[in-house]
Formats: structure tokens, C-alpha cells, sequence
């Protein structure tokens, strides 16, 4: 072994950034040519509608969104997964999820080895996702994310499920990962719940869920890289 494989995925909730949230609700009129009366009704239904949708999209904004939840596995060791309710800070997740990858690396790796990046969508999404949110909170590294210009899904230190089953670096044709999963006939990740009920699980303090949801990504991305690479 040449190299450390890390498998990861995170799972994260909408923005509490009061700048972001402020930029959204400014950002919601009714249309130029409706009248007051026809405008505040637009507002009161229409309006409202769209500033929840946008607020919640903000948990894919990799500048402003929340991590809530890192799982993790170094080559073929158990799955780790750190979770967070929202009463307890990102900055500590960040800091607890970079001391436990280095101990993991100890433990179950050569903390000399390169680490190669395993995800599904990880080179768009996870990894510059976690770059972004460590730089906001000054997190100490003890392994270093790669930078954003980094994750590029034809870089040797990268392998990204999505891409290497499109055949595309720009995701065209891309398959979902349980998608891949069914076609390889491997367990679906989503067997106890998907993407849309993360936060959910984040604003009813269900973090065993949480959990079960995010490993079980990991899981079935390490499976998938292992039928495939």
C-alpha cells in the first residue's frame, strides 16, 4: 500500500450566518408589475414558500452552510462518524473530526502515506466543504484537507465514485450513489432514510439517525470503490 485510502462523507444543515440569511430574505420580491394588494398576497404564500426553499438550499452552500456530521474510514478500518446537535459548535465537530482522522491514521495507516480522497461527489461537495467551514473557524490542522483546486476528480490523490462511473469530470451523466449501488447490487445506503431528512434528524435531536445515515454512505461508497477501481 502506497498510499492511506480515506473514505468520507458529511451531511450538513442550513446556514446561521445572519449576512446570508439577510442577503436571502432581501432578496425575495413579488413581481415588478403586481399591484400592492396582489404583492403582499404573493408574499404571504408564494414569497414565504421560496425564502424556506432558499434558506434550506443553503445546506449545500459550501461557504455558509453547517456540518453536522463527518463519517469516516481509514483503508479497512471501522467507520468513524462524528455528529453534532446545533447546540454544540461546528468549530468543535471540525476540530474533534481532524484529531480522530490523526489518530486514525496511527492507528490503521502510516500517517506518512499520501491520503487518498474516496467519496461520491466528494471532489465538488464534501471535501471543499469542509476546506471552506475549517477556514472560517481557524481550525488546527493535524491532516490537511486538500484546498478546493485540489479536488479535481482526475487528480491521482482523488477517486470520486460519481465520476469514475460517468466517465465524466464534469459529472454529465451522473448516477446517484444509490443508483451505482443497485446496479453493482450492493445494499442501498438508503435503506433507513435519504438526503432530505437530514435536517430533520438535525432539528428533532435525532443524532443516532443522523448517524446511521452517514455511515452508512461511507459504507456503501467504500464498497462501490472496491467493486470498481
Amino acid at each position: 500500500m502506497t498510499t492511506n485510502n480515506v473514505t468520507i462523507d458529511i451531511e450538513s444543515y442550513r446556514t446561521d450566518s445572519e449576512w446570508r440569511l439577510k442577503q436571502i430574505e432581501d432578496s425575495i420580491q413579488a413581481p415588478a408589475n403586481y399591484g400592492p394588494e396582489k404583492a403582499a398576497k404573493w408574499r404571504a404564500k408564494k414569497g414565504l414558500d421560496k425564502l424556506k426553499k432558499d434558506i434550506a438550499d443553503t445546506a449545500l452552500d459550501t461557504t455558509f452552510g453547517q456540518i453536522v456530521s463527518i463519517a469516516f474510514a481509514v483503508n479497512d478500518a471501522p467507520i468513524q462518524c462524528l455528529c453534532r446537535s446545533l447546540a454544540h459548535p461546528e468549530h468543535q465537530l471540525l476540530q474533534d473530526f481532524q484529531e480522530e482522522l490523526a489518530q486514525q491514521l496511527i492507528r490503521h495507516g502510516e500517517d506518512k502515506r499520501p491520503i487518498h480522497w474516496i467519496g461520491h461527489n466528494h471532489c465538488a461537495f464534501d471535501l471543499p466543504f469542509i476546506w471552506h467551514r475549517q477556514k472560517v473557524h481557524q481550525t488546527v490542522e493535524h491532516v490537511a484537507i486538500p484546498r478546493p483546486t485540489d479536488c479535481k476528480p482526475w487528480f491521482d490523490r482523488m477517486f470520486d465514485t460519481m465520476a469514475e462511473w460517468s466517465g465524466s469530470a464534469s459529472f454529465q451523466g451522473a448516477v446517484s450513489l444509490e443508483g451505482i449501488c443497485q446496479a453493482l447490487g450492493i445494499p442501498s445506503p438508503k435503506e433507513h432514510g435519504d438526503g432530505s431528512q437530514v435536517a430533520r434528524y438535525v432539528e428533532e435531536n435525532d443524532m443516532d439517525s443522523l448517524q446511521t445515515y452517514n455511515i452508512a454512505d461511507v459504507r456503501a461508497t467504500r464498497e462501490i470503490w472496491r467493486r470498481i477501481r
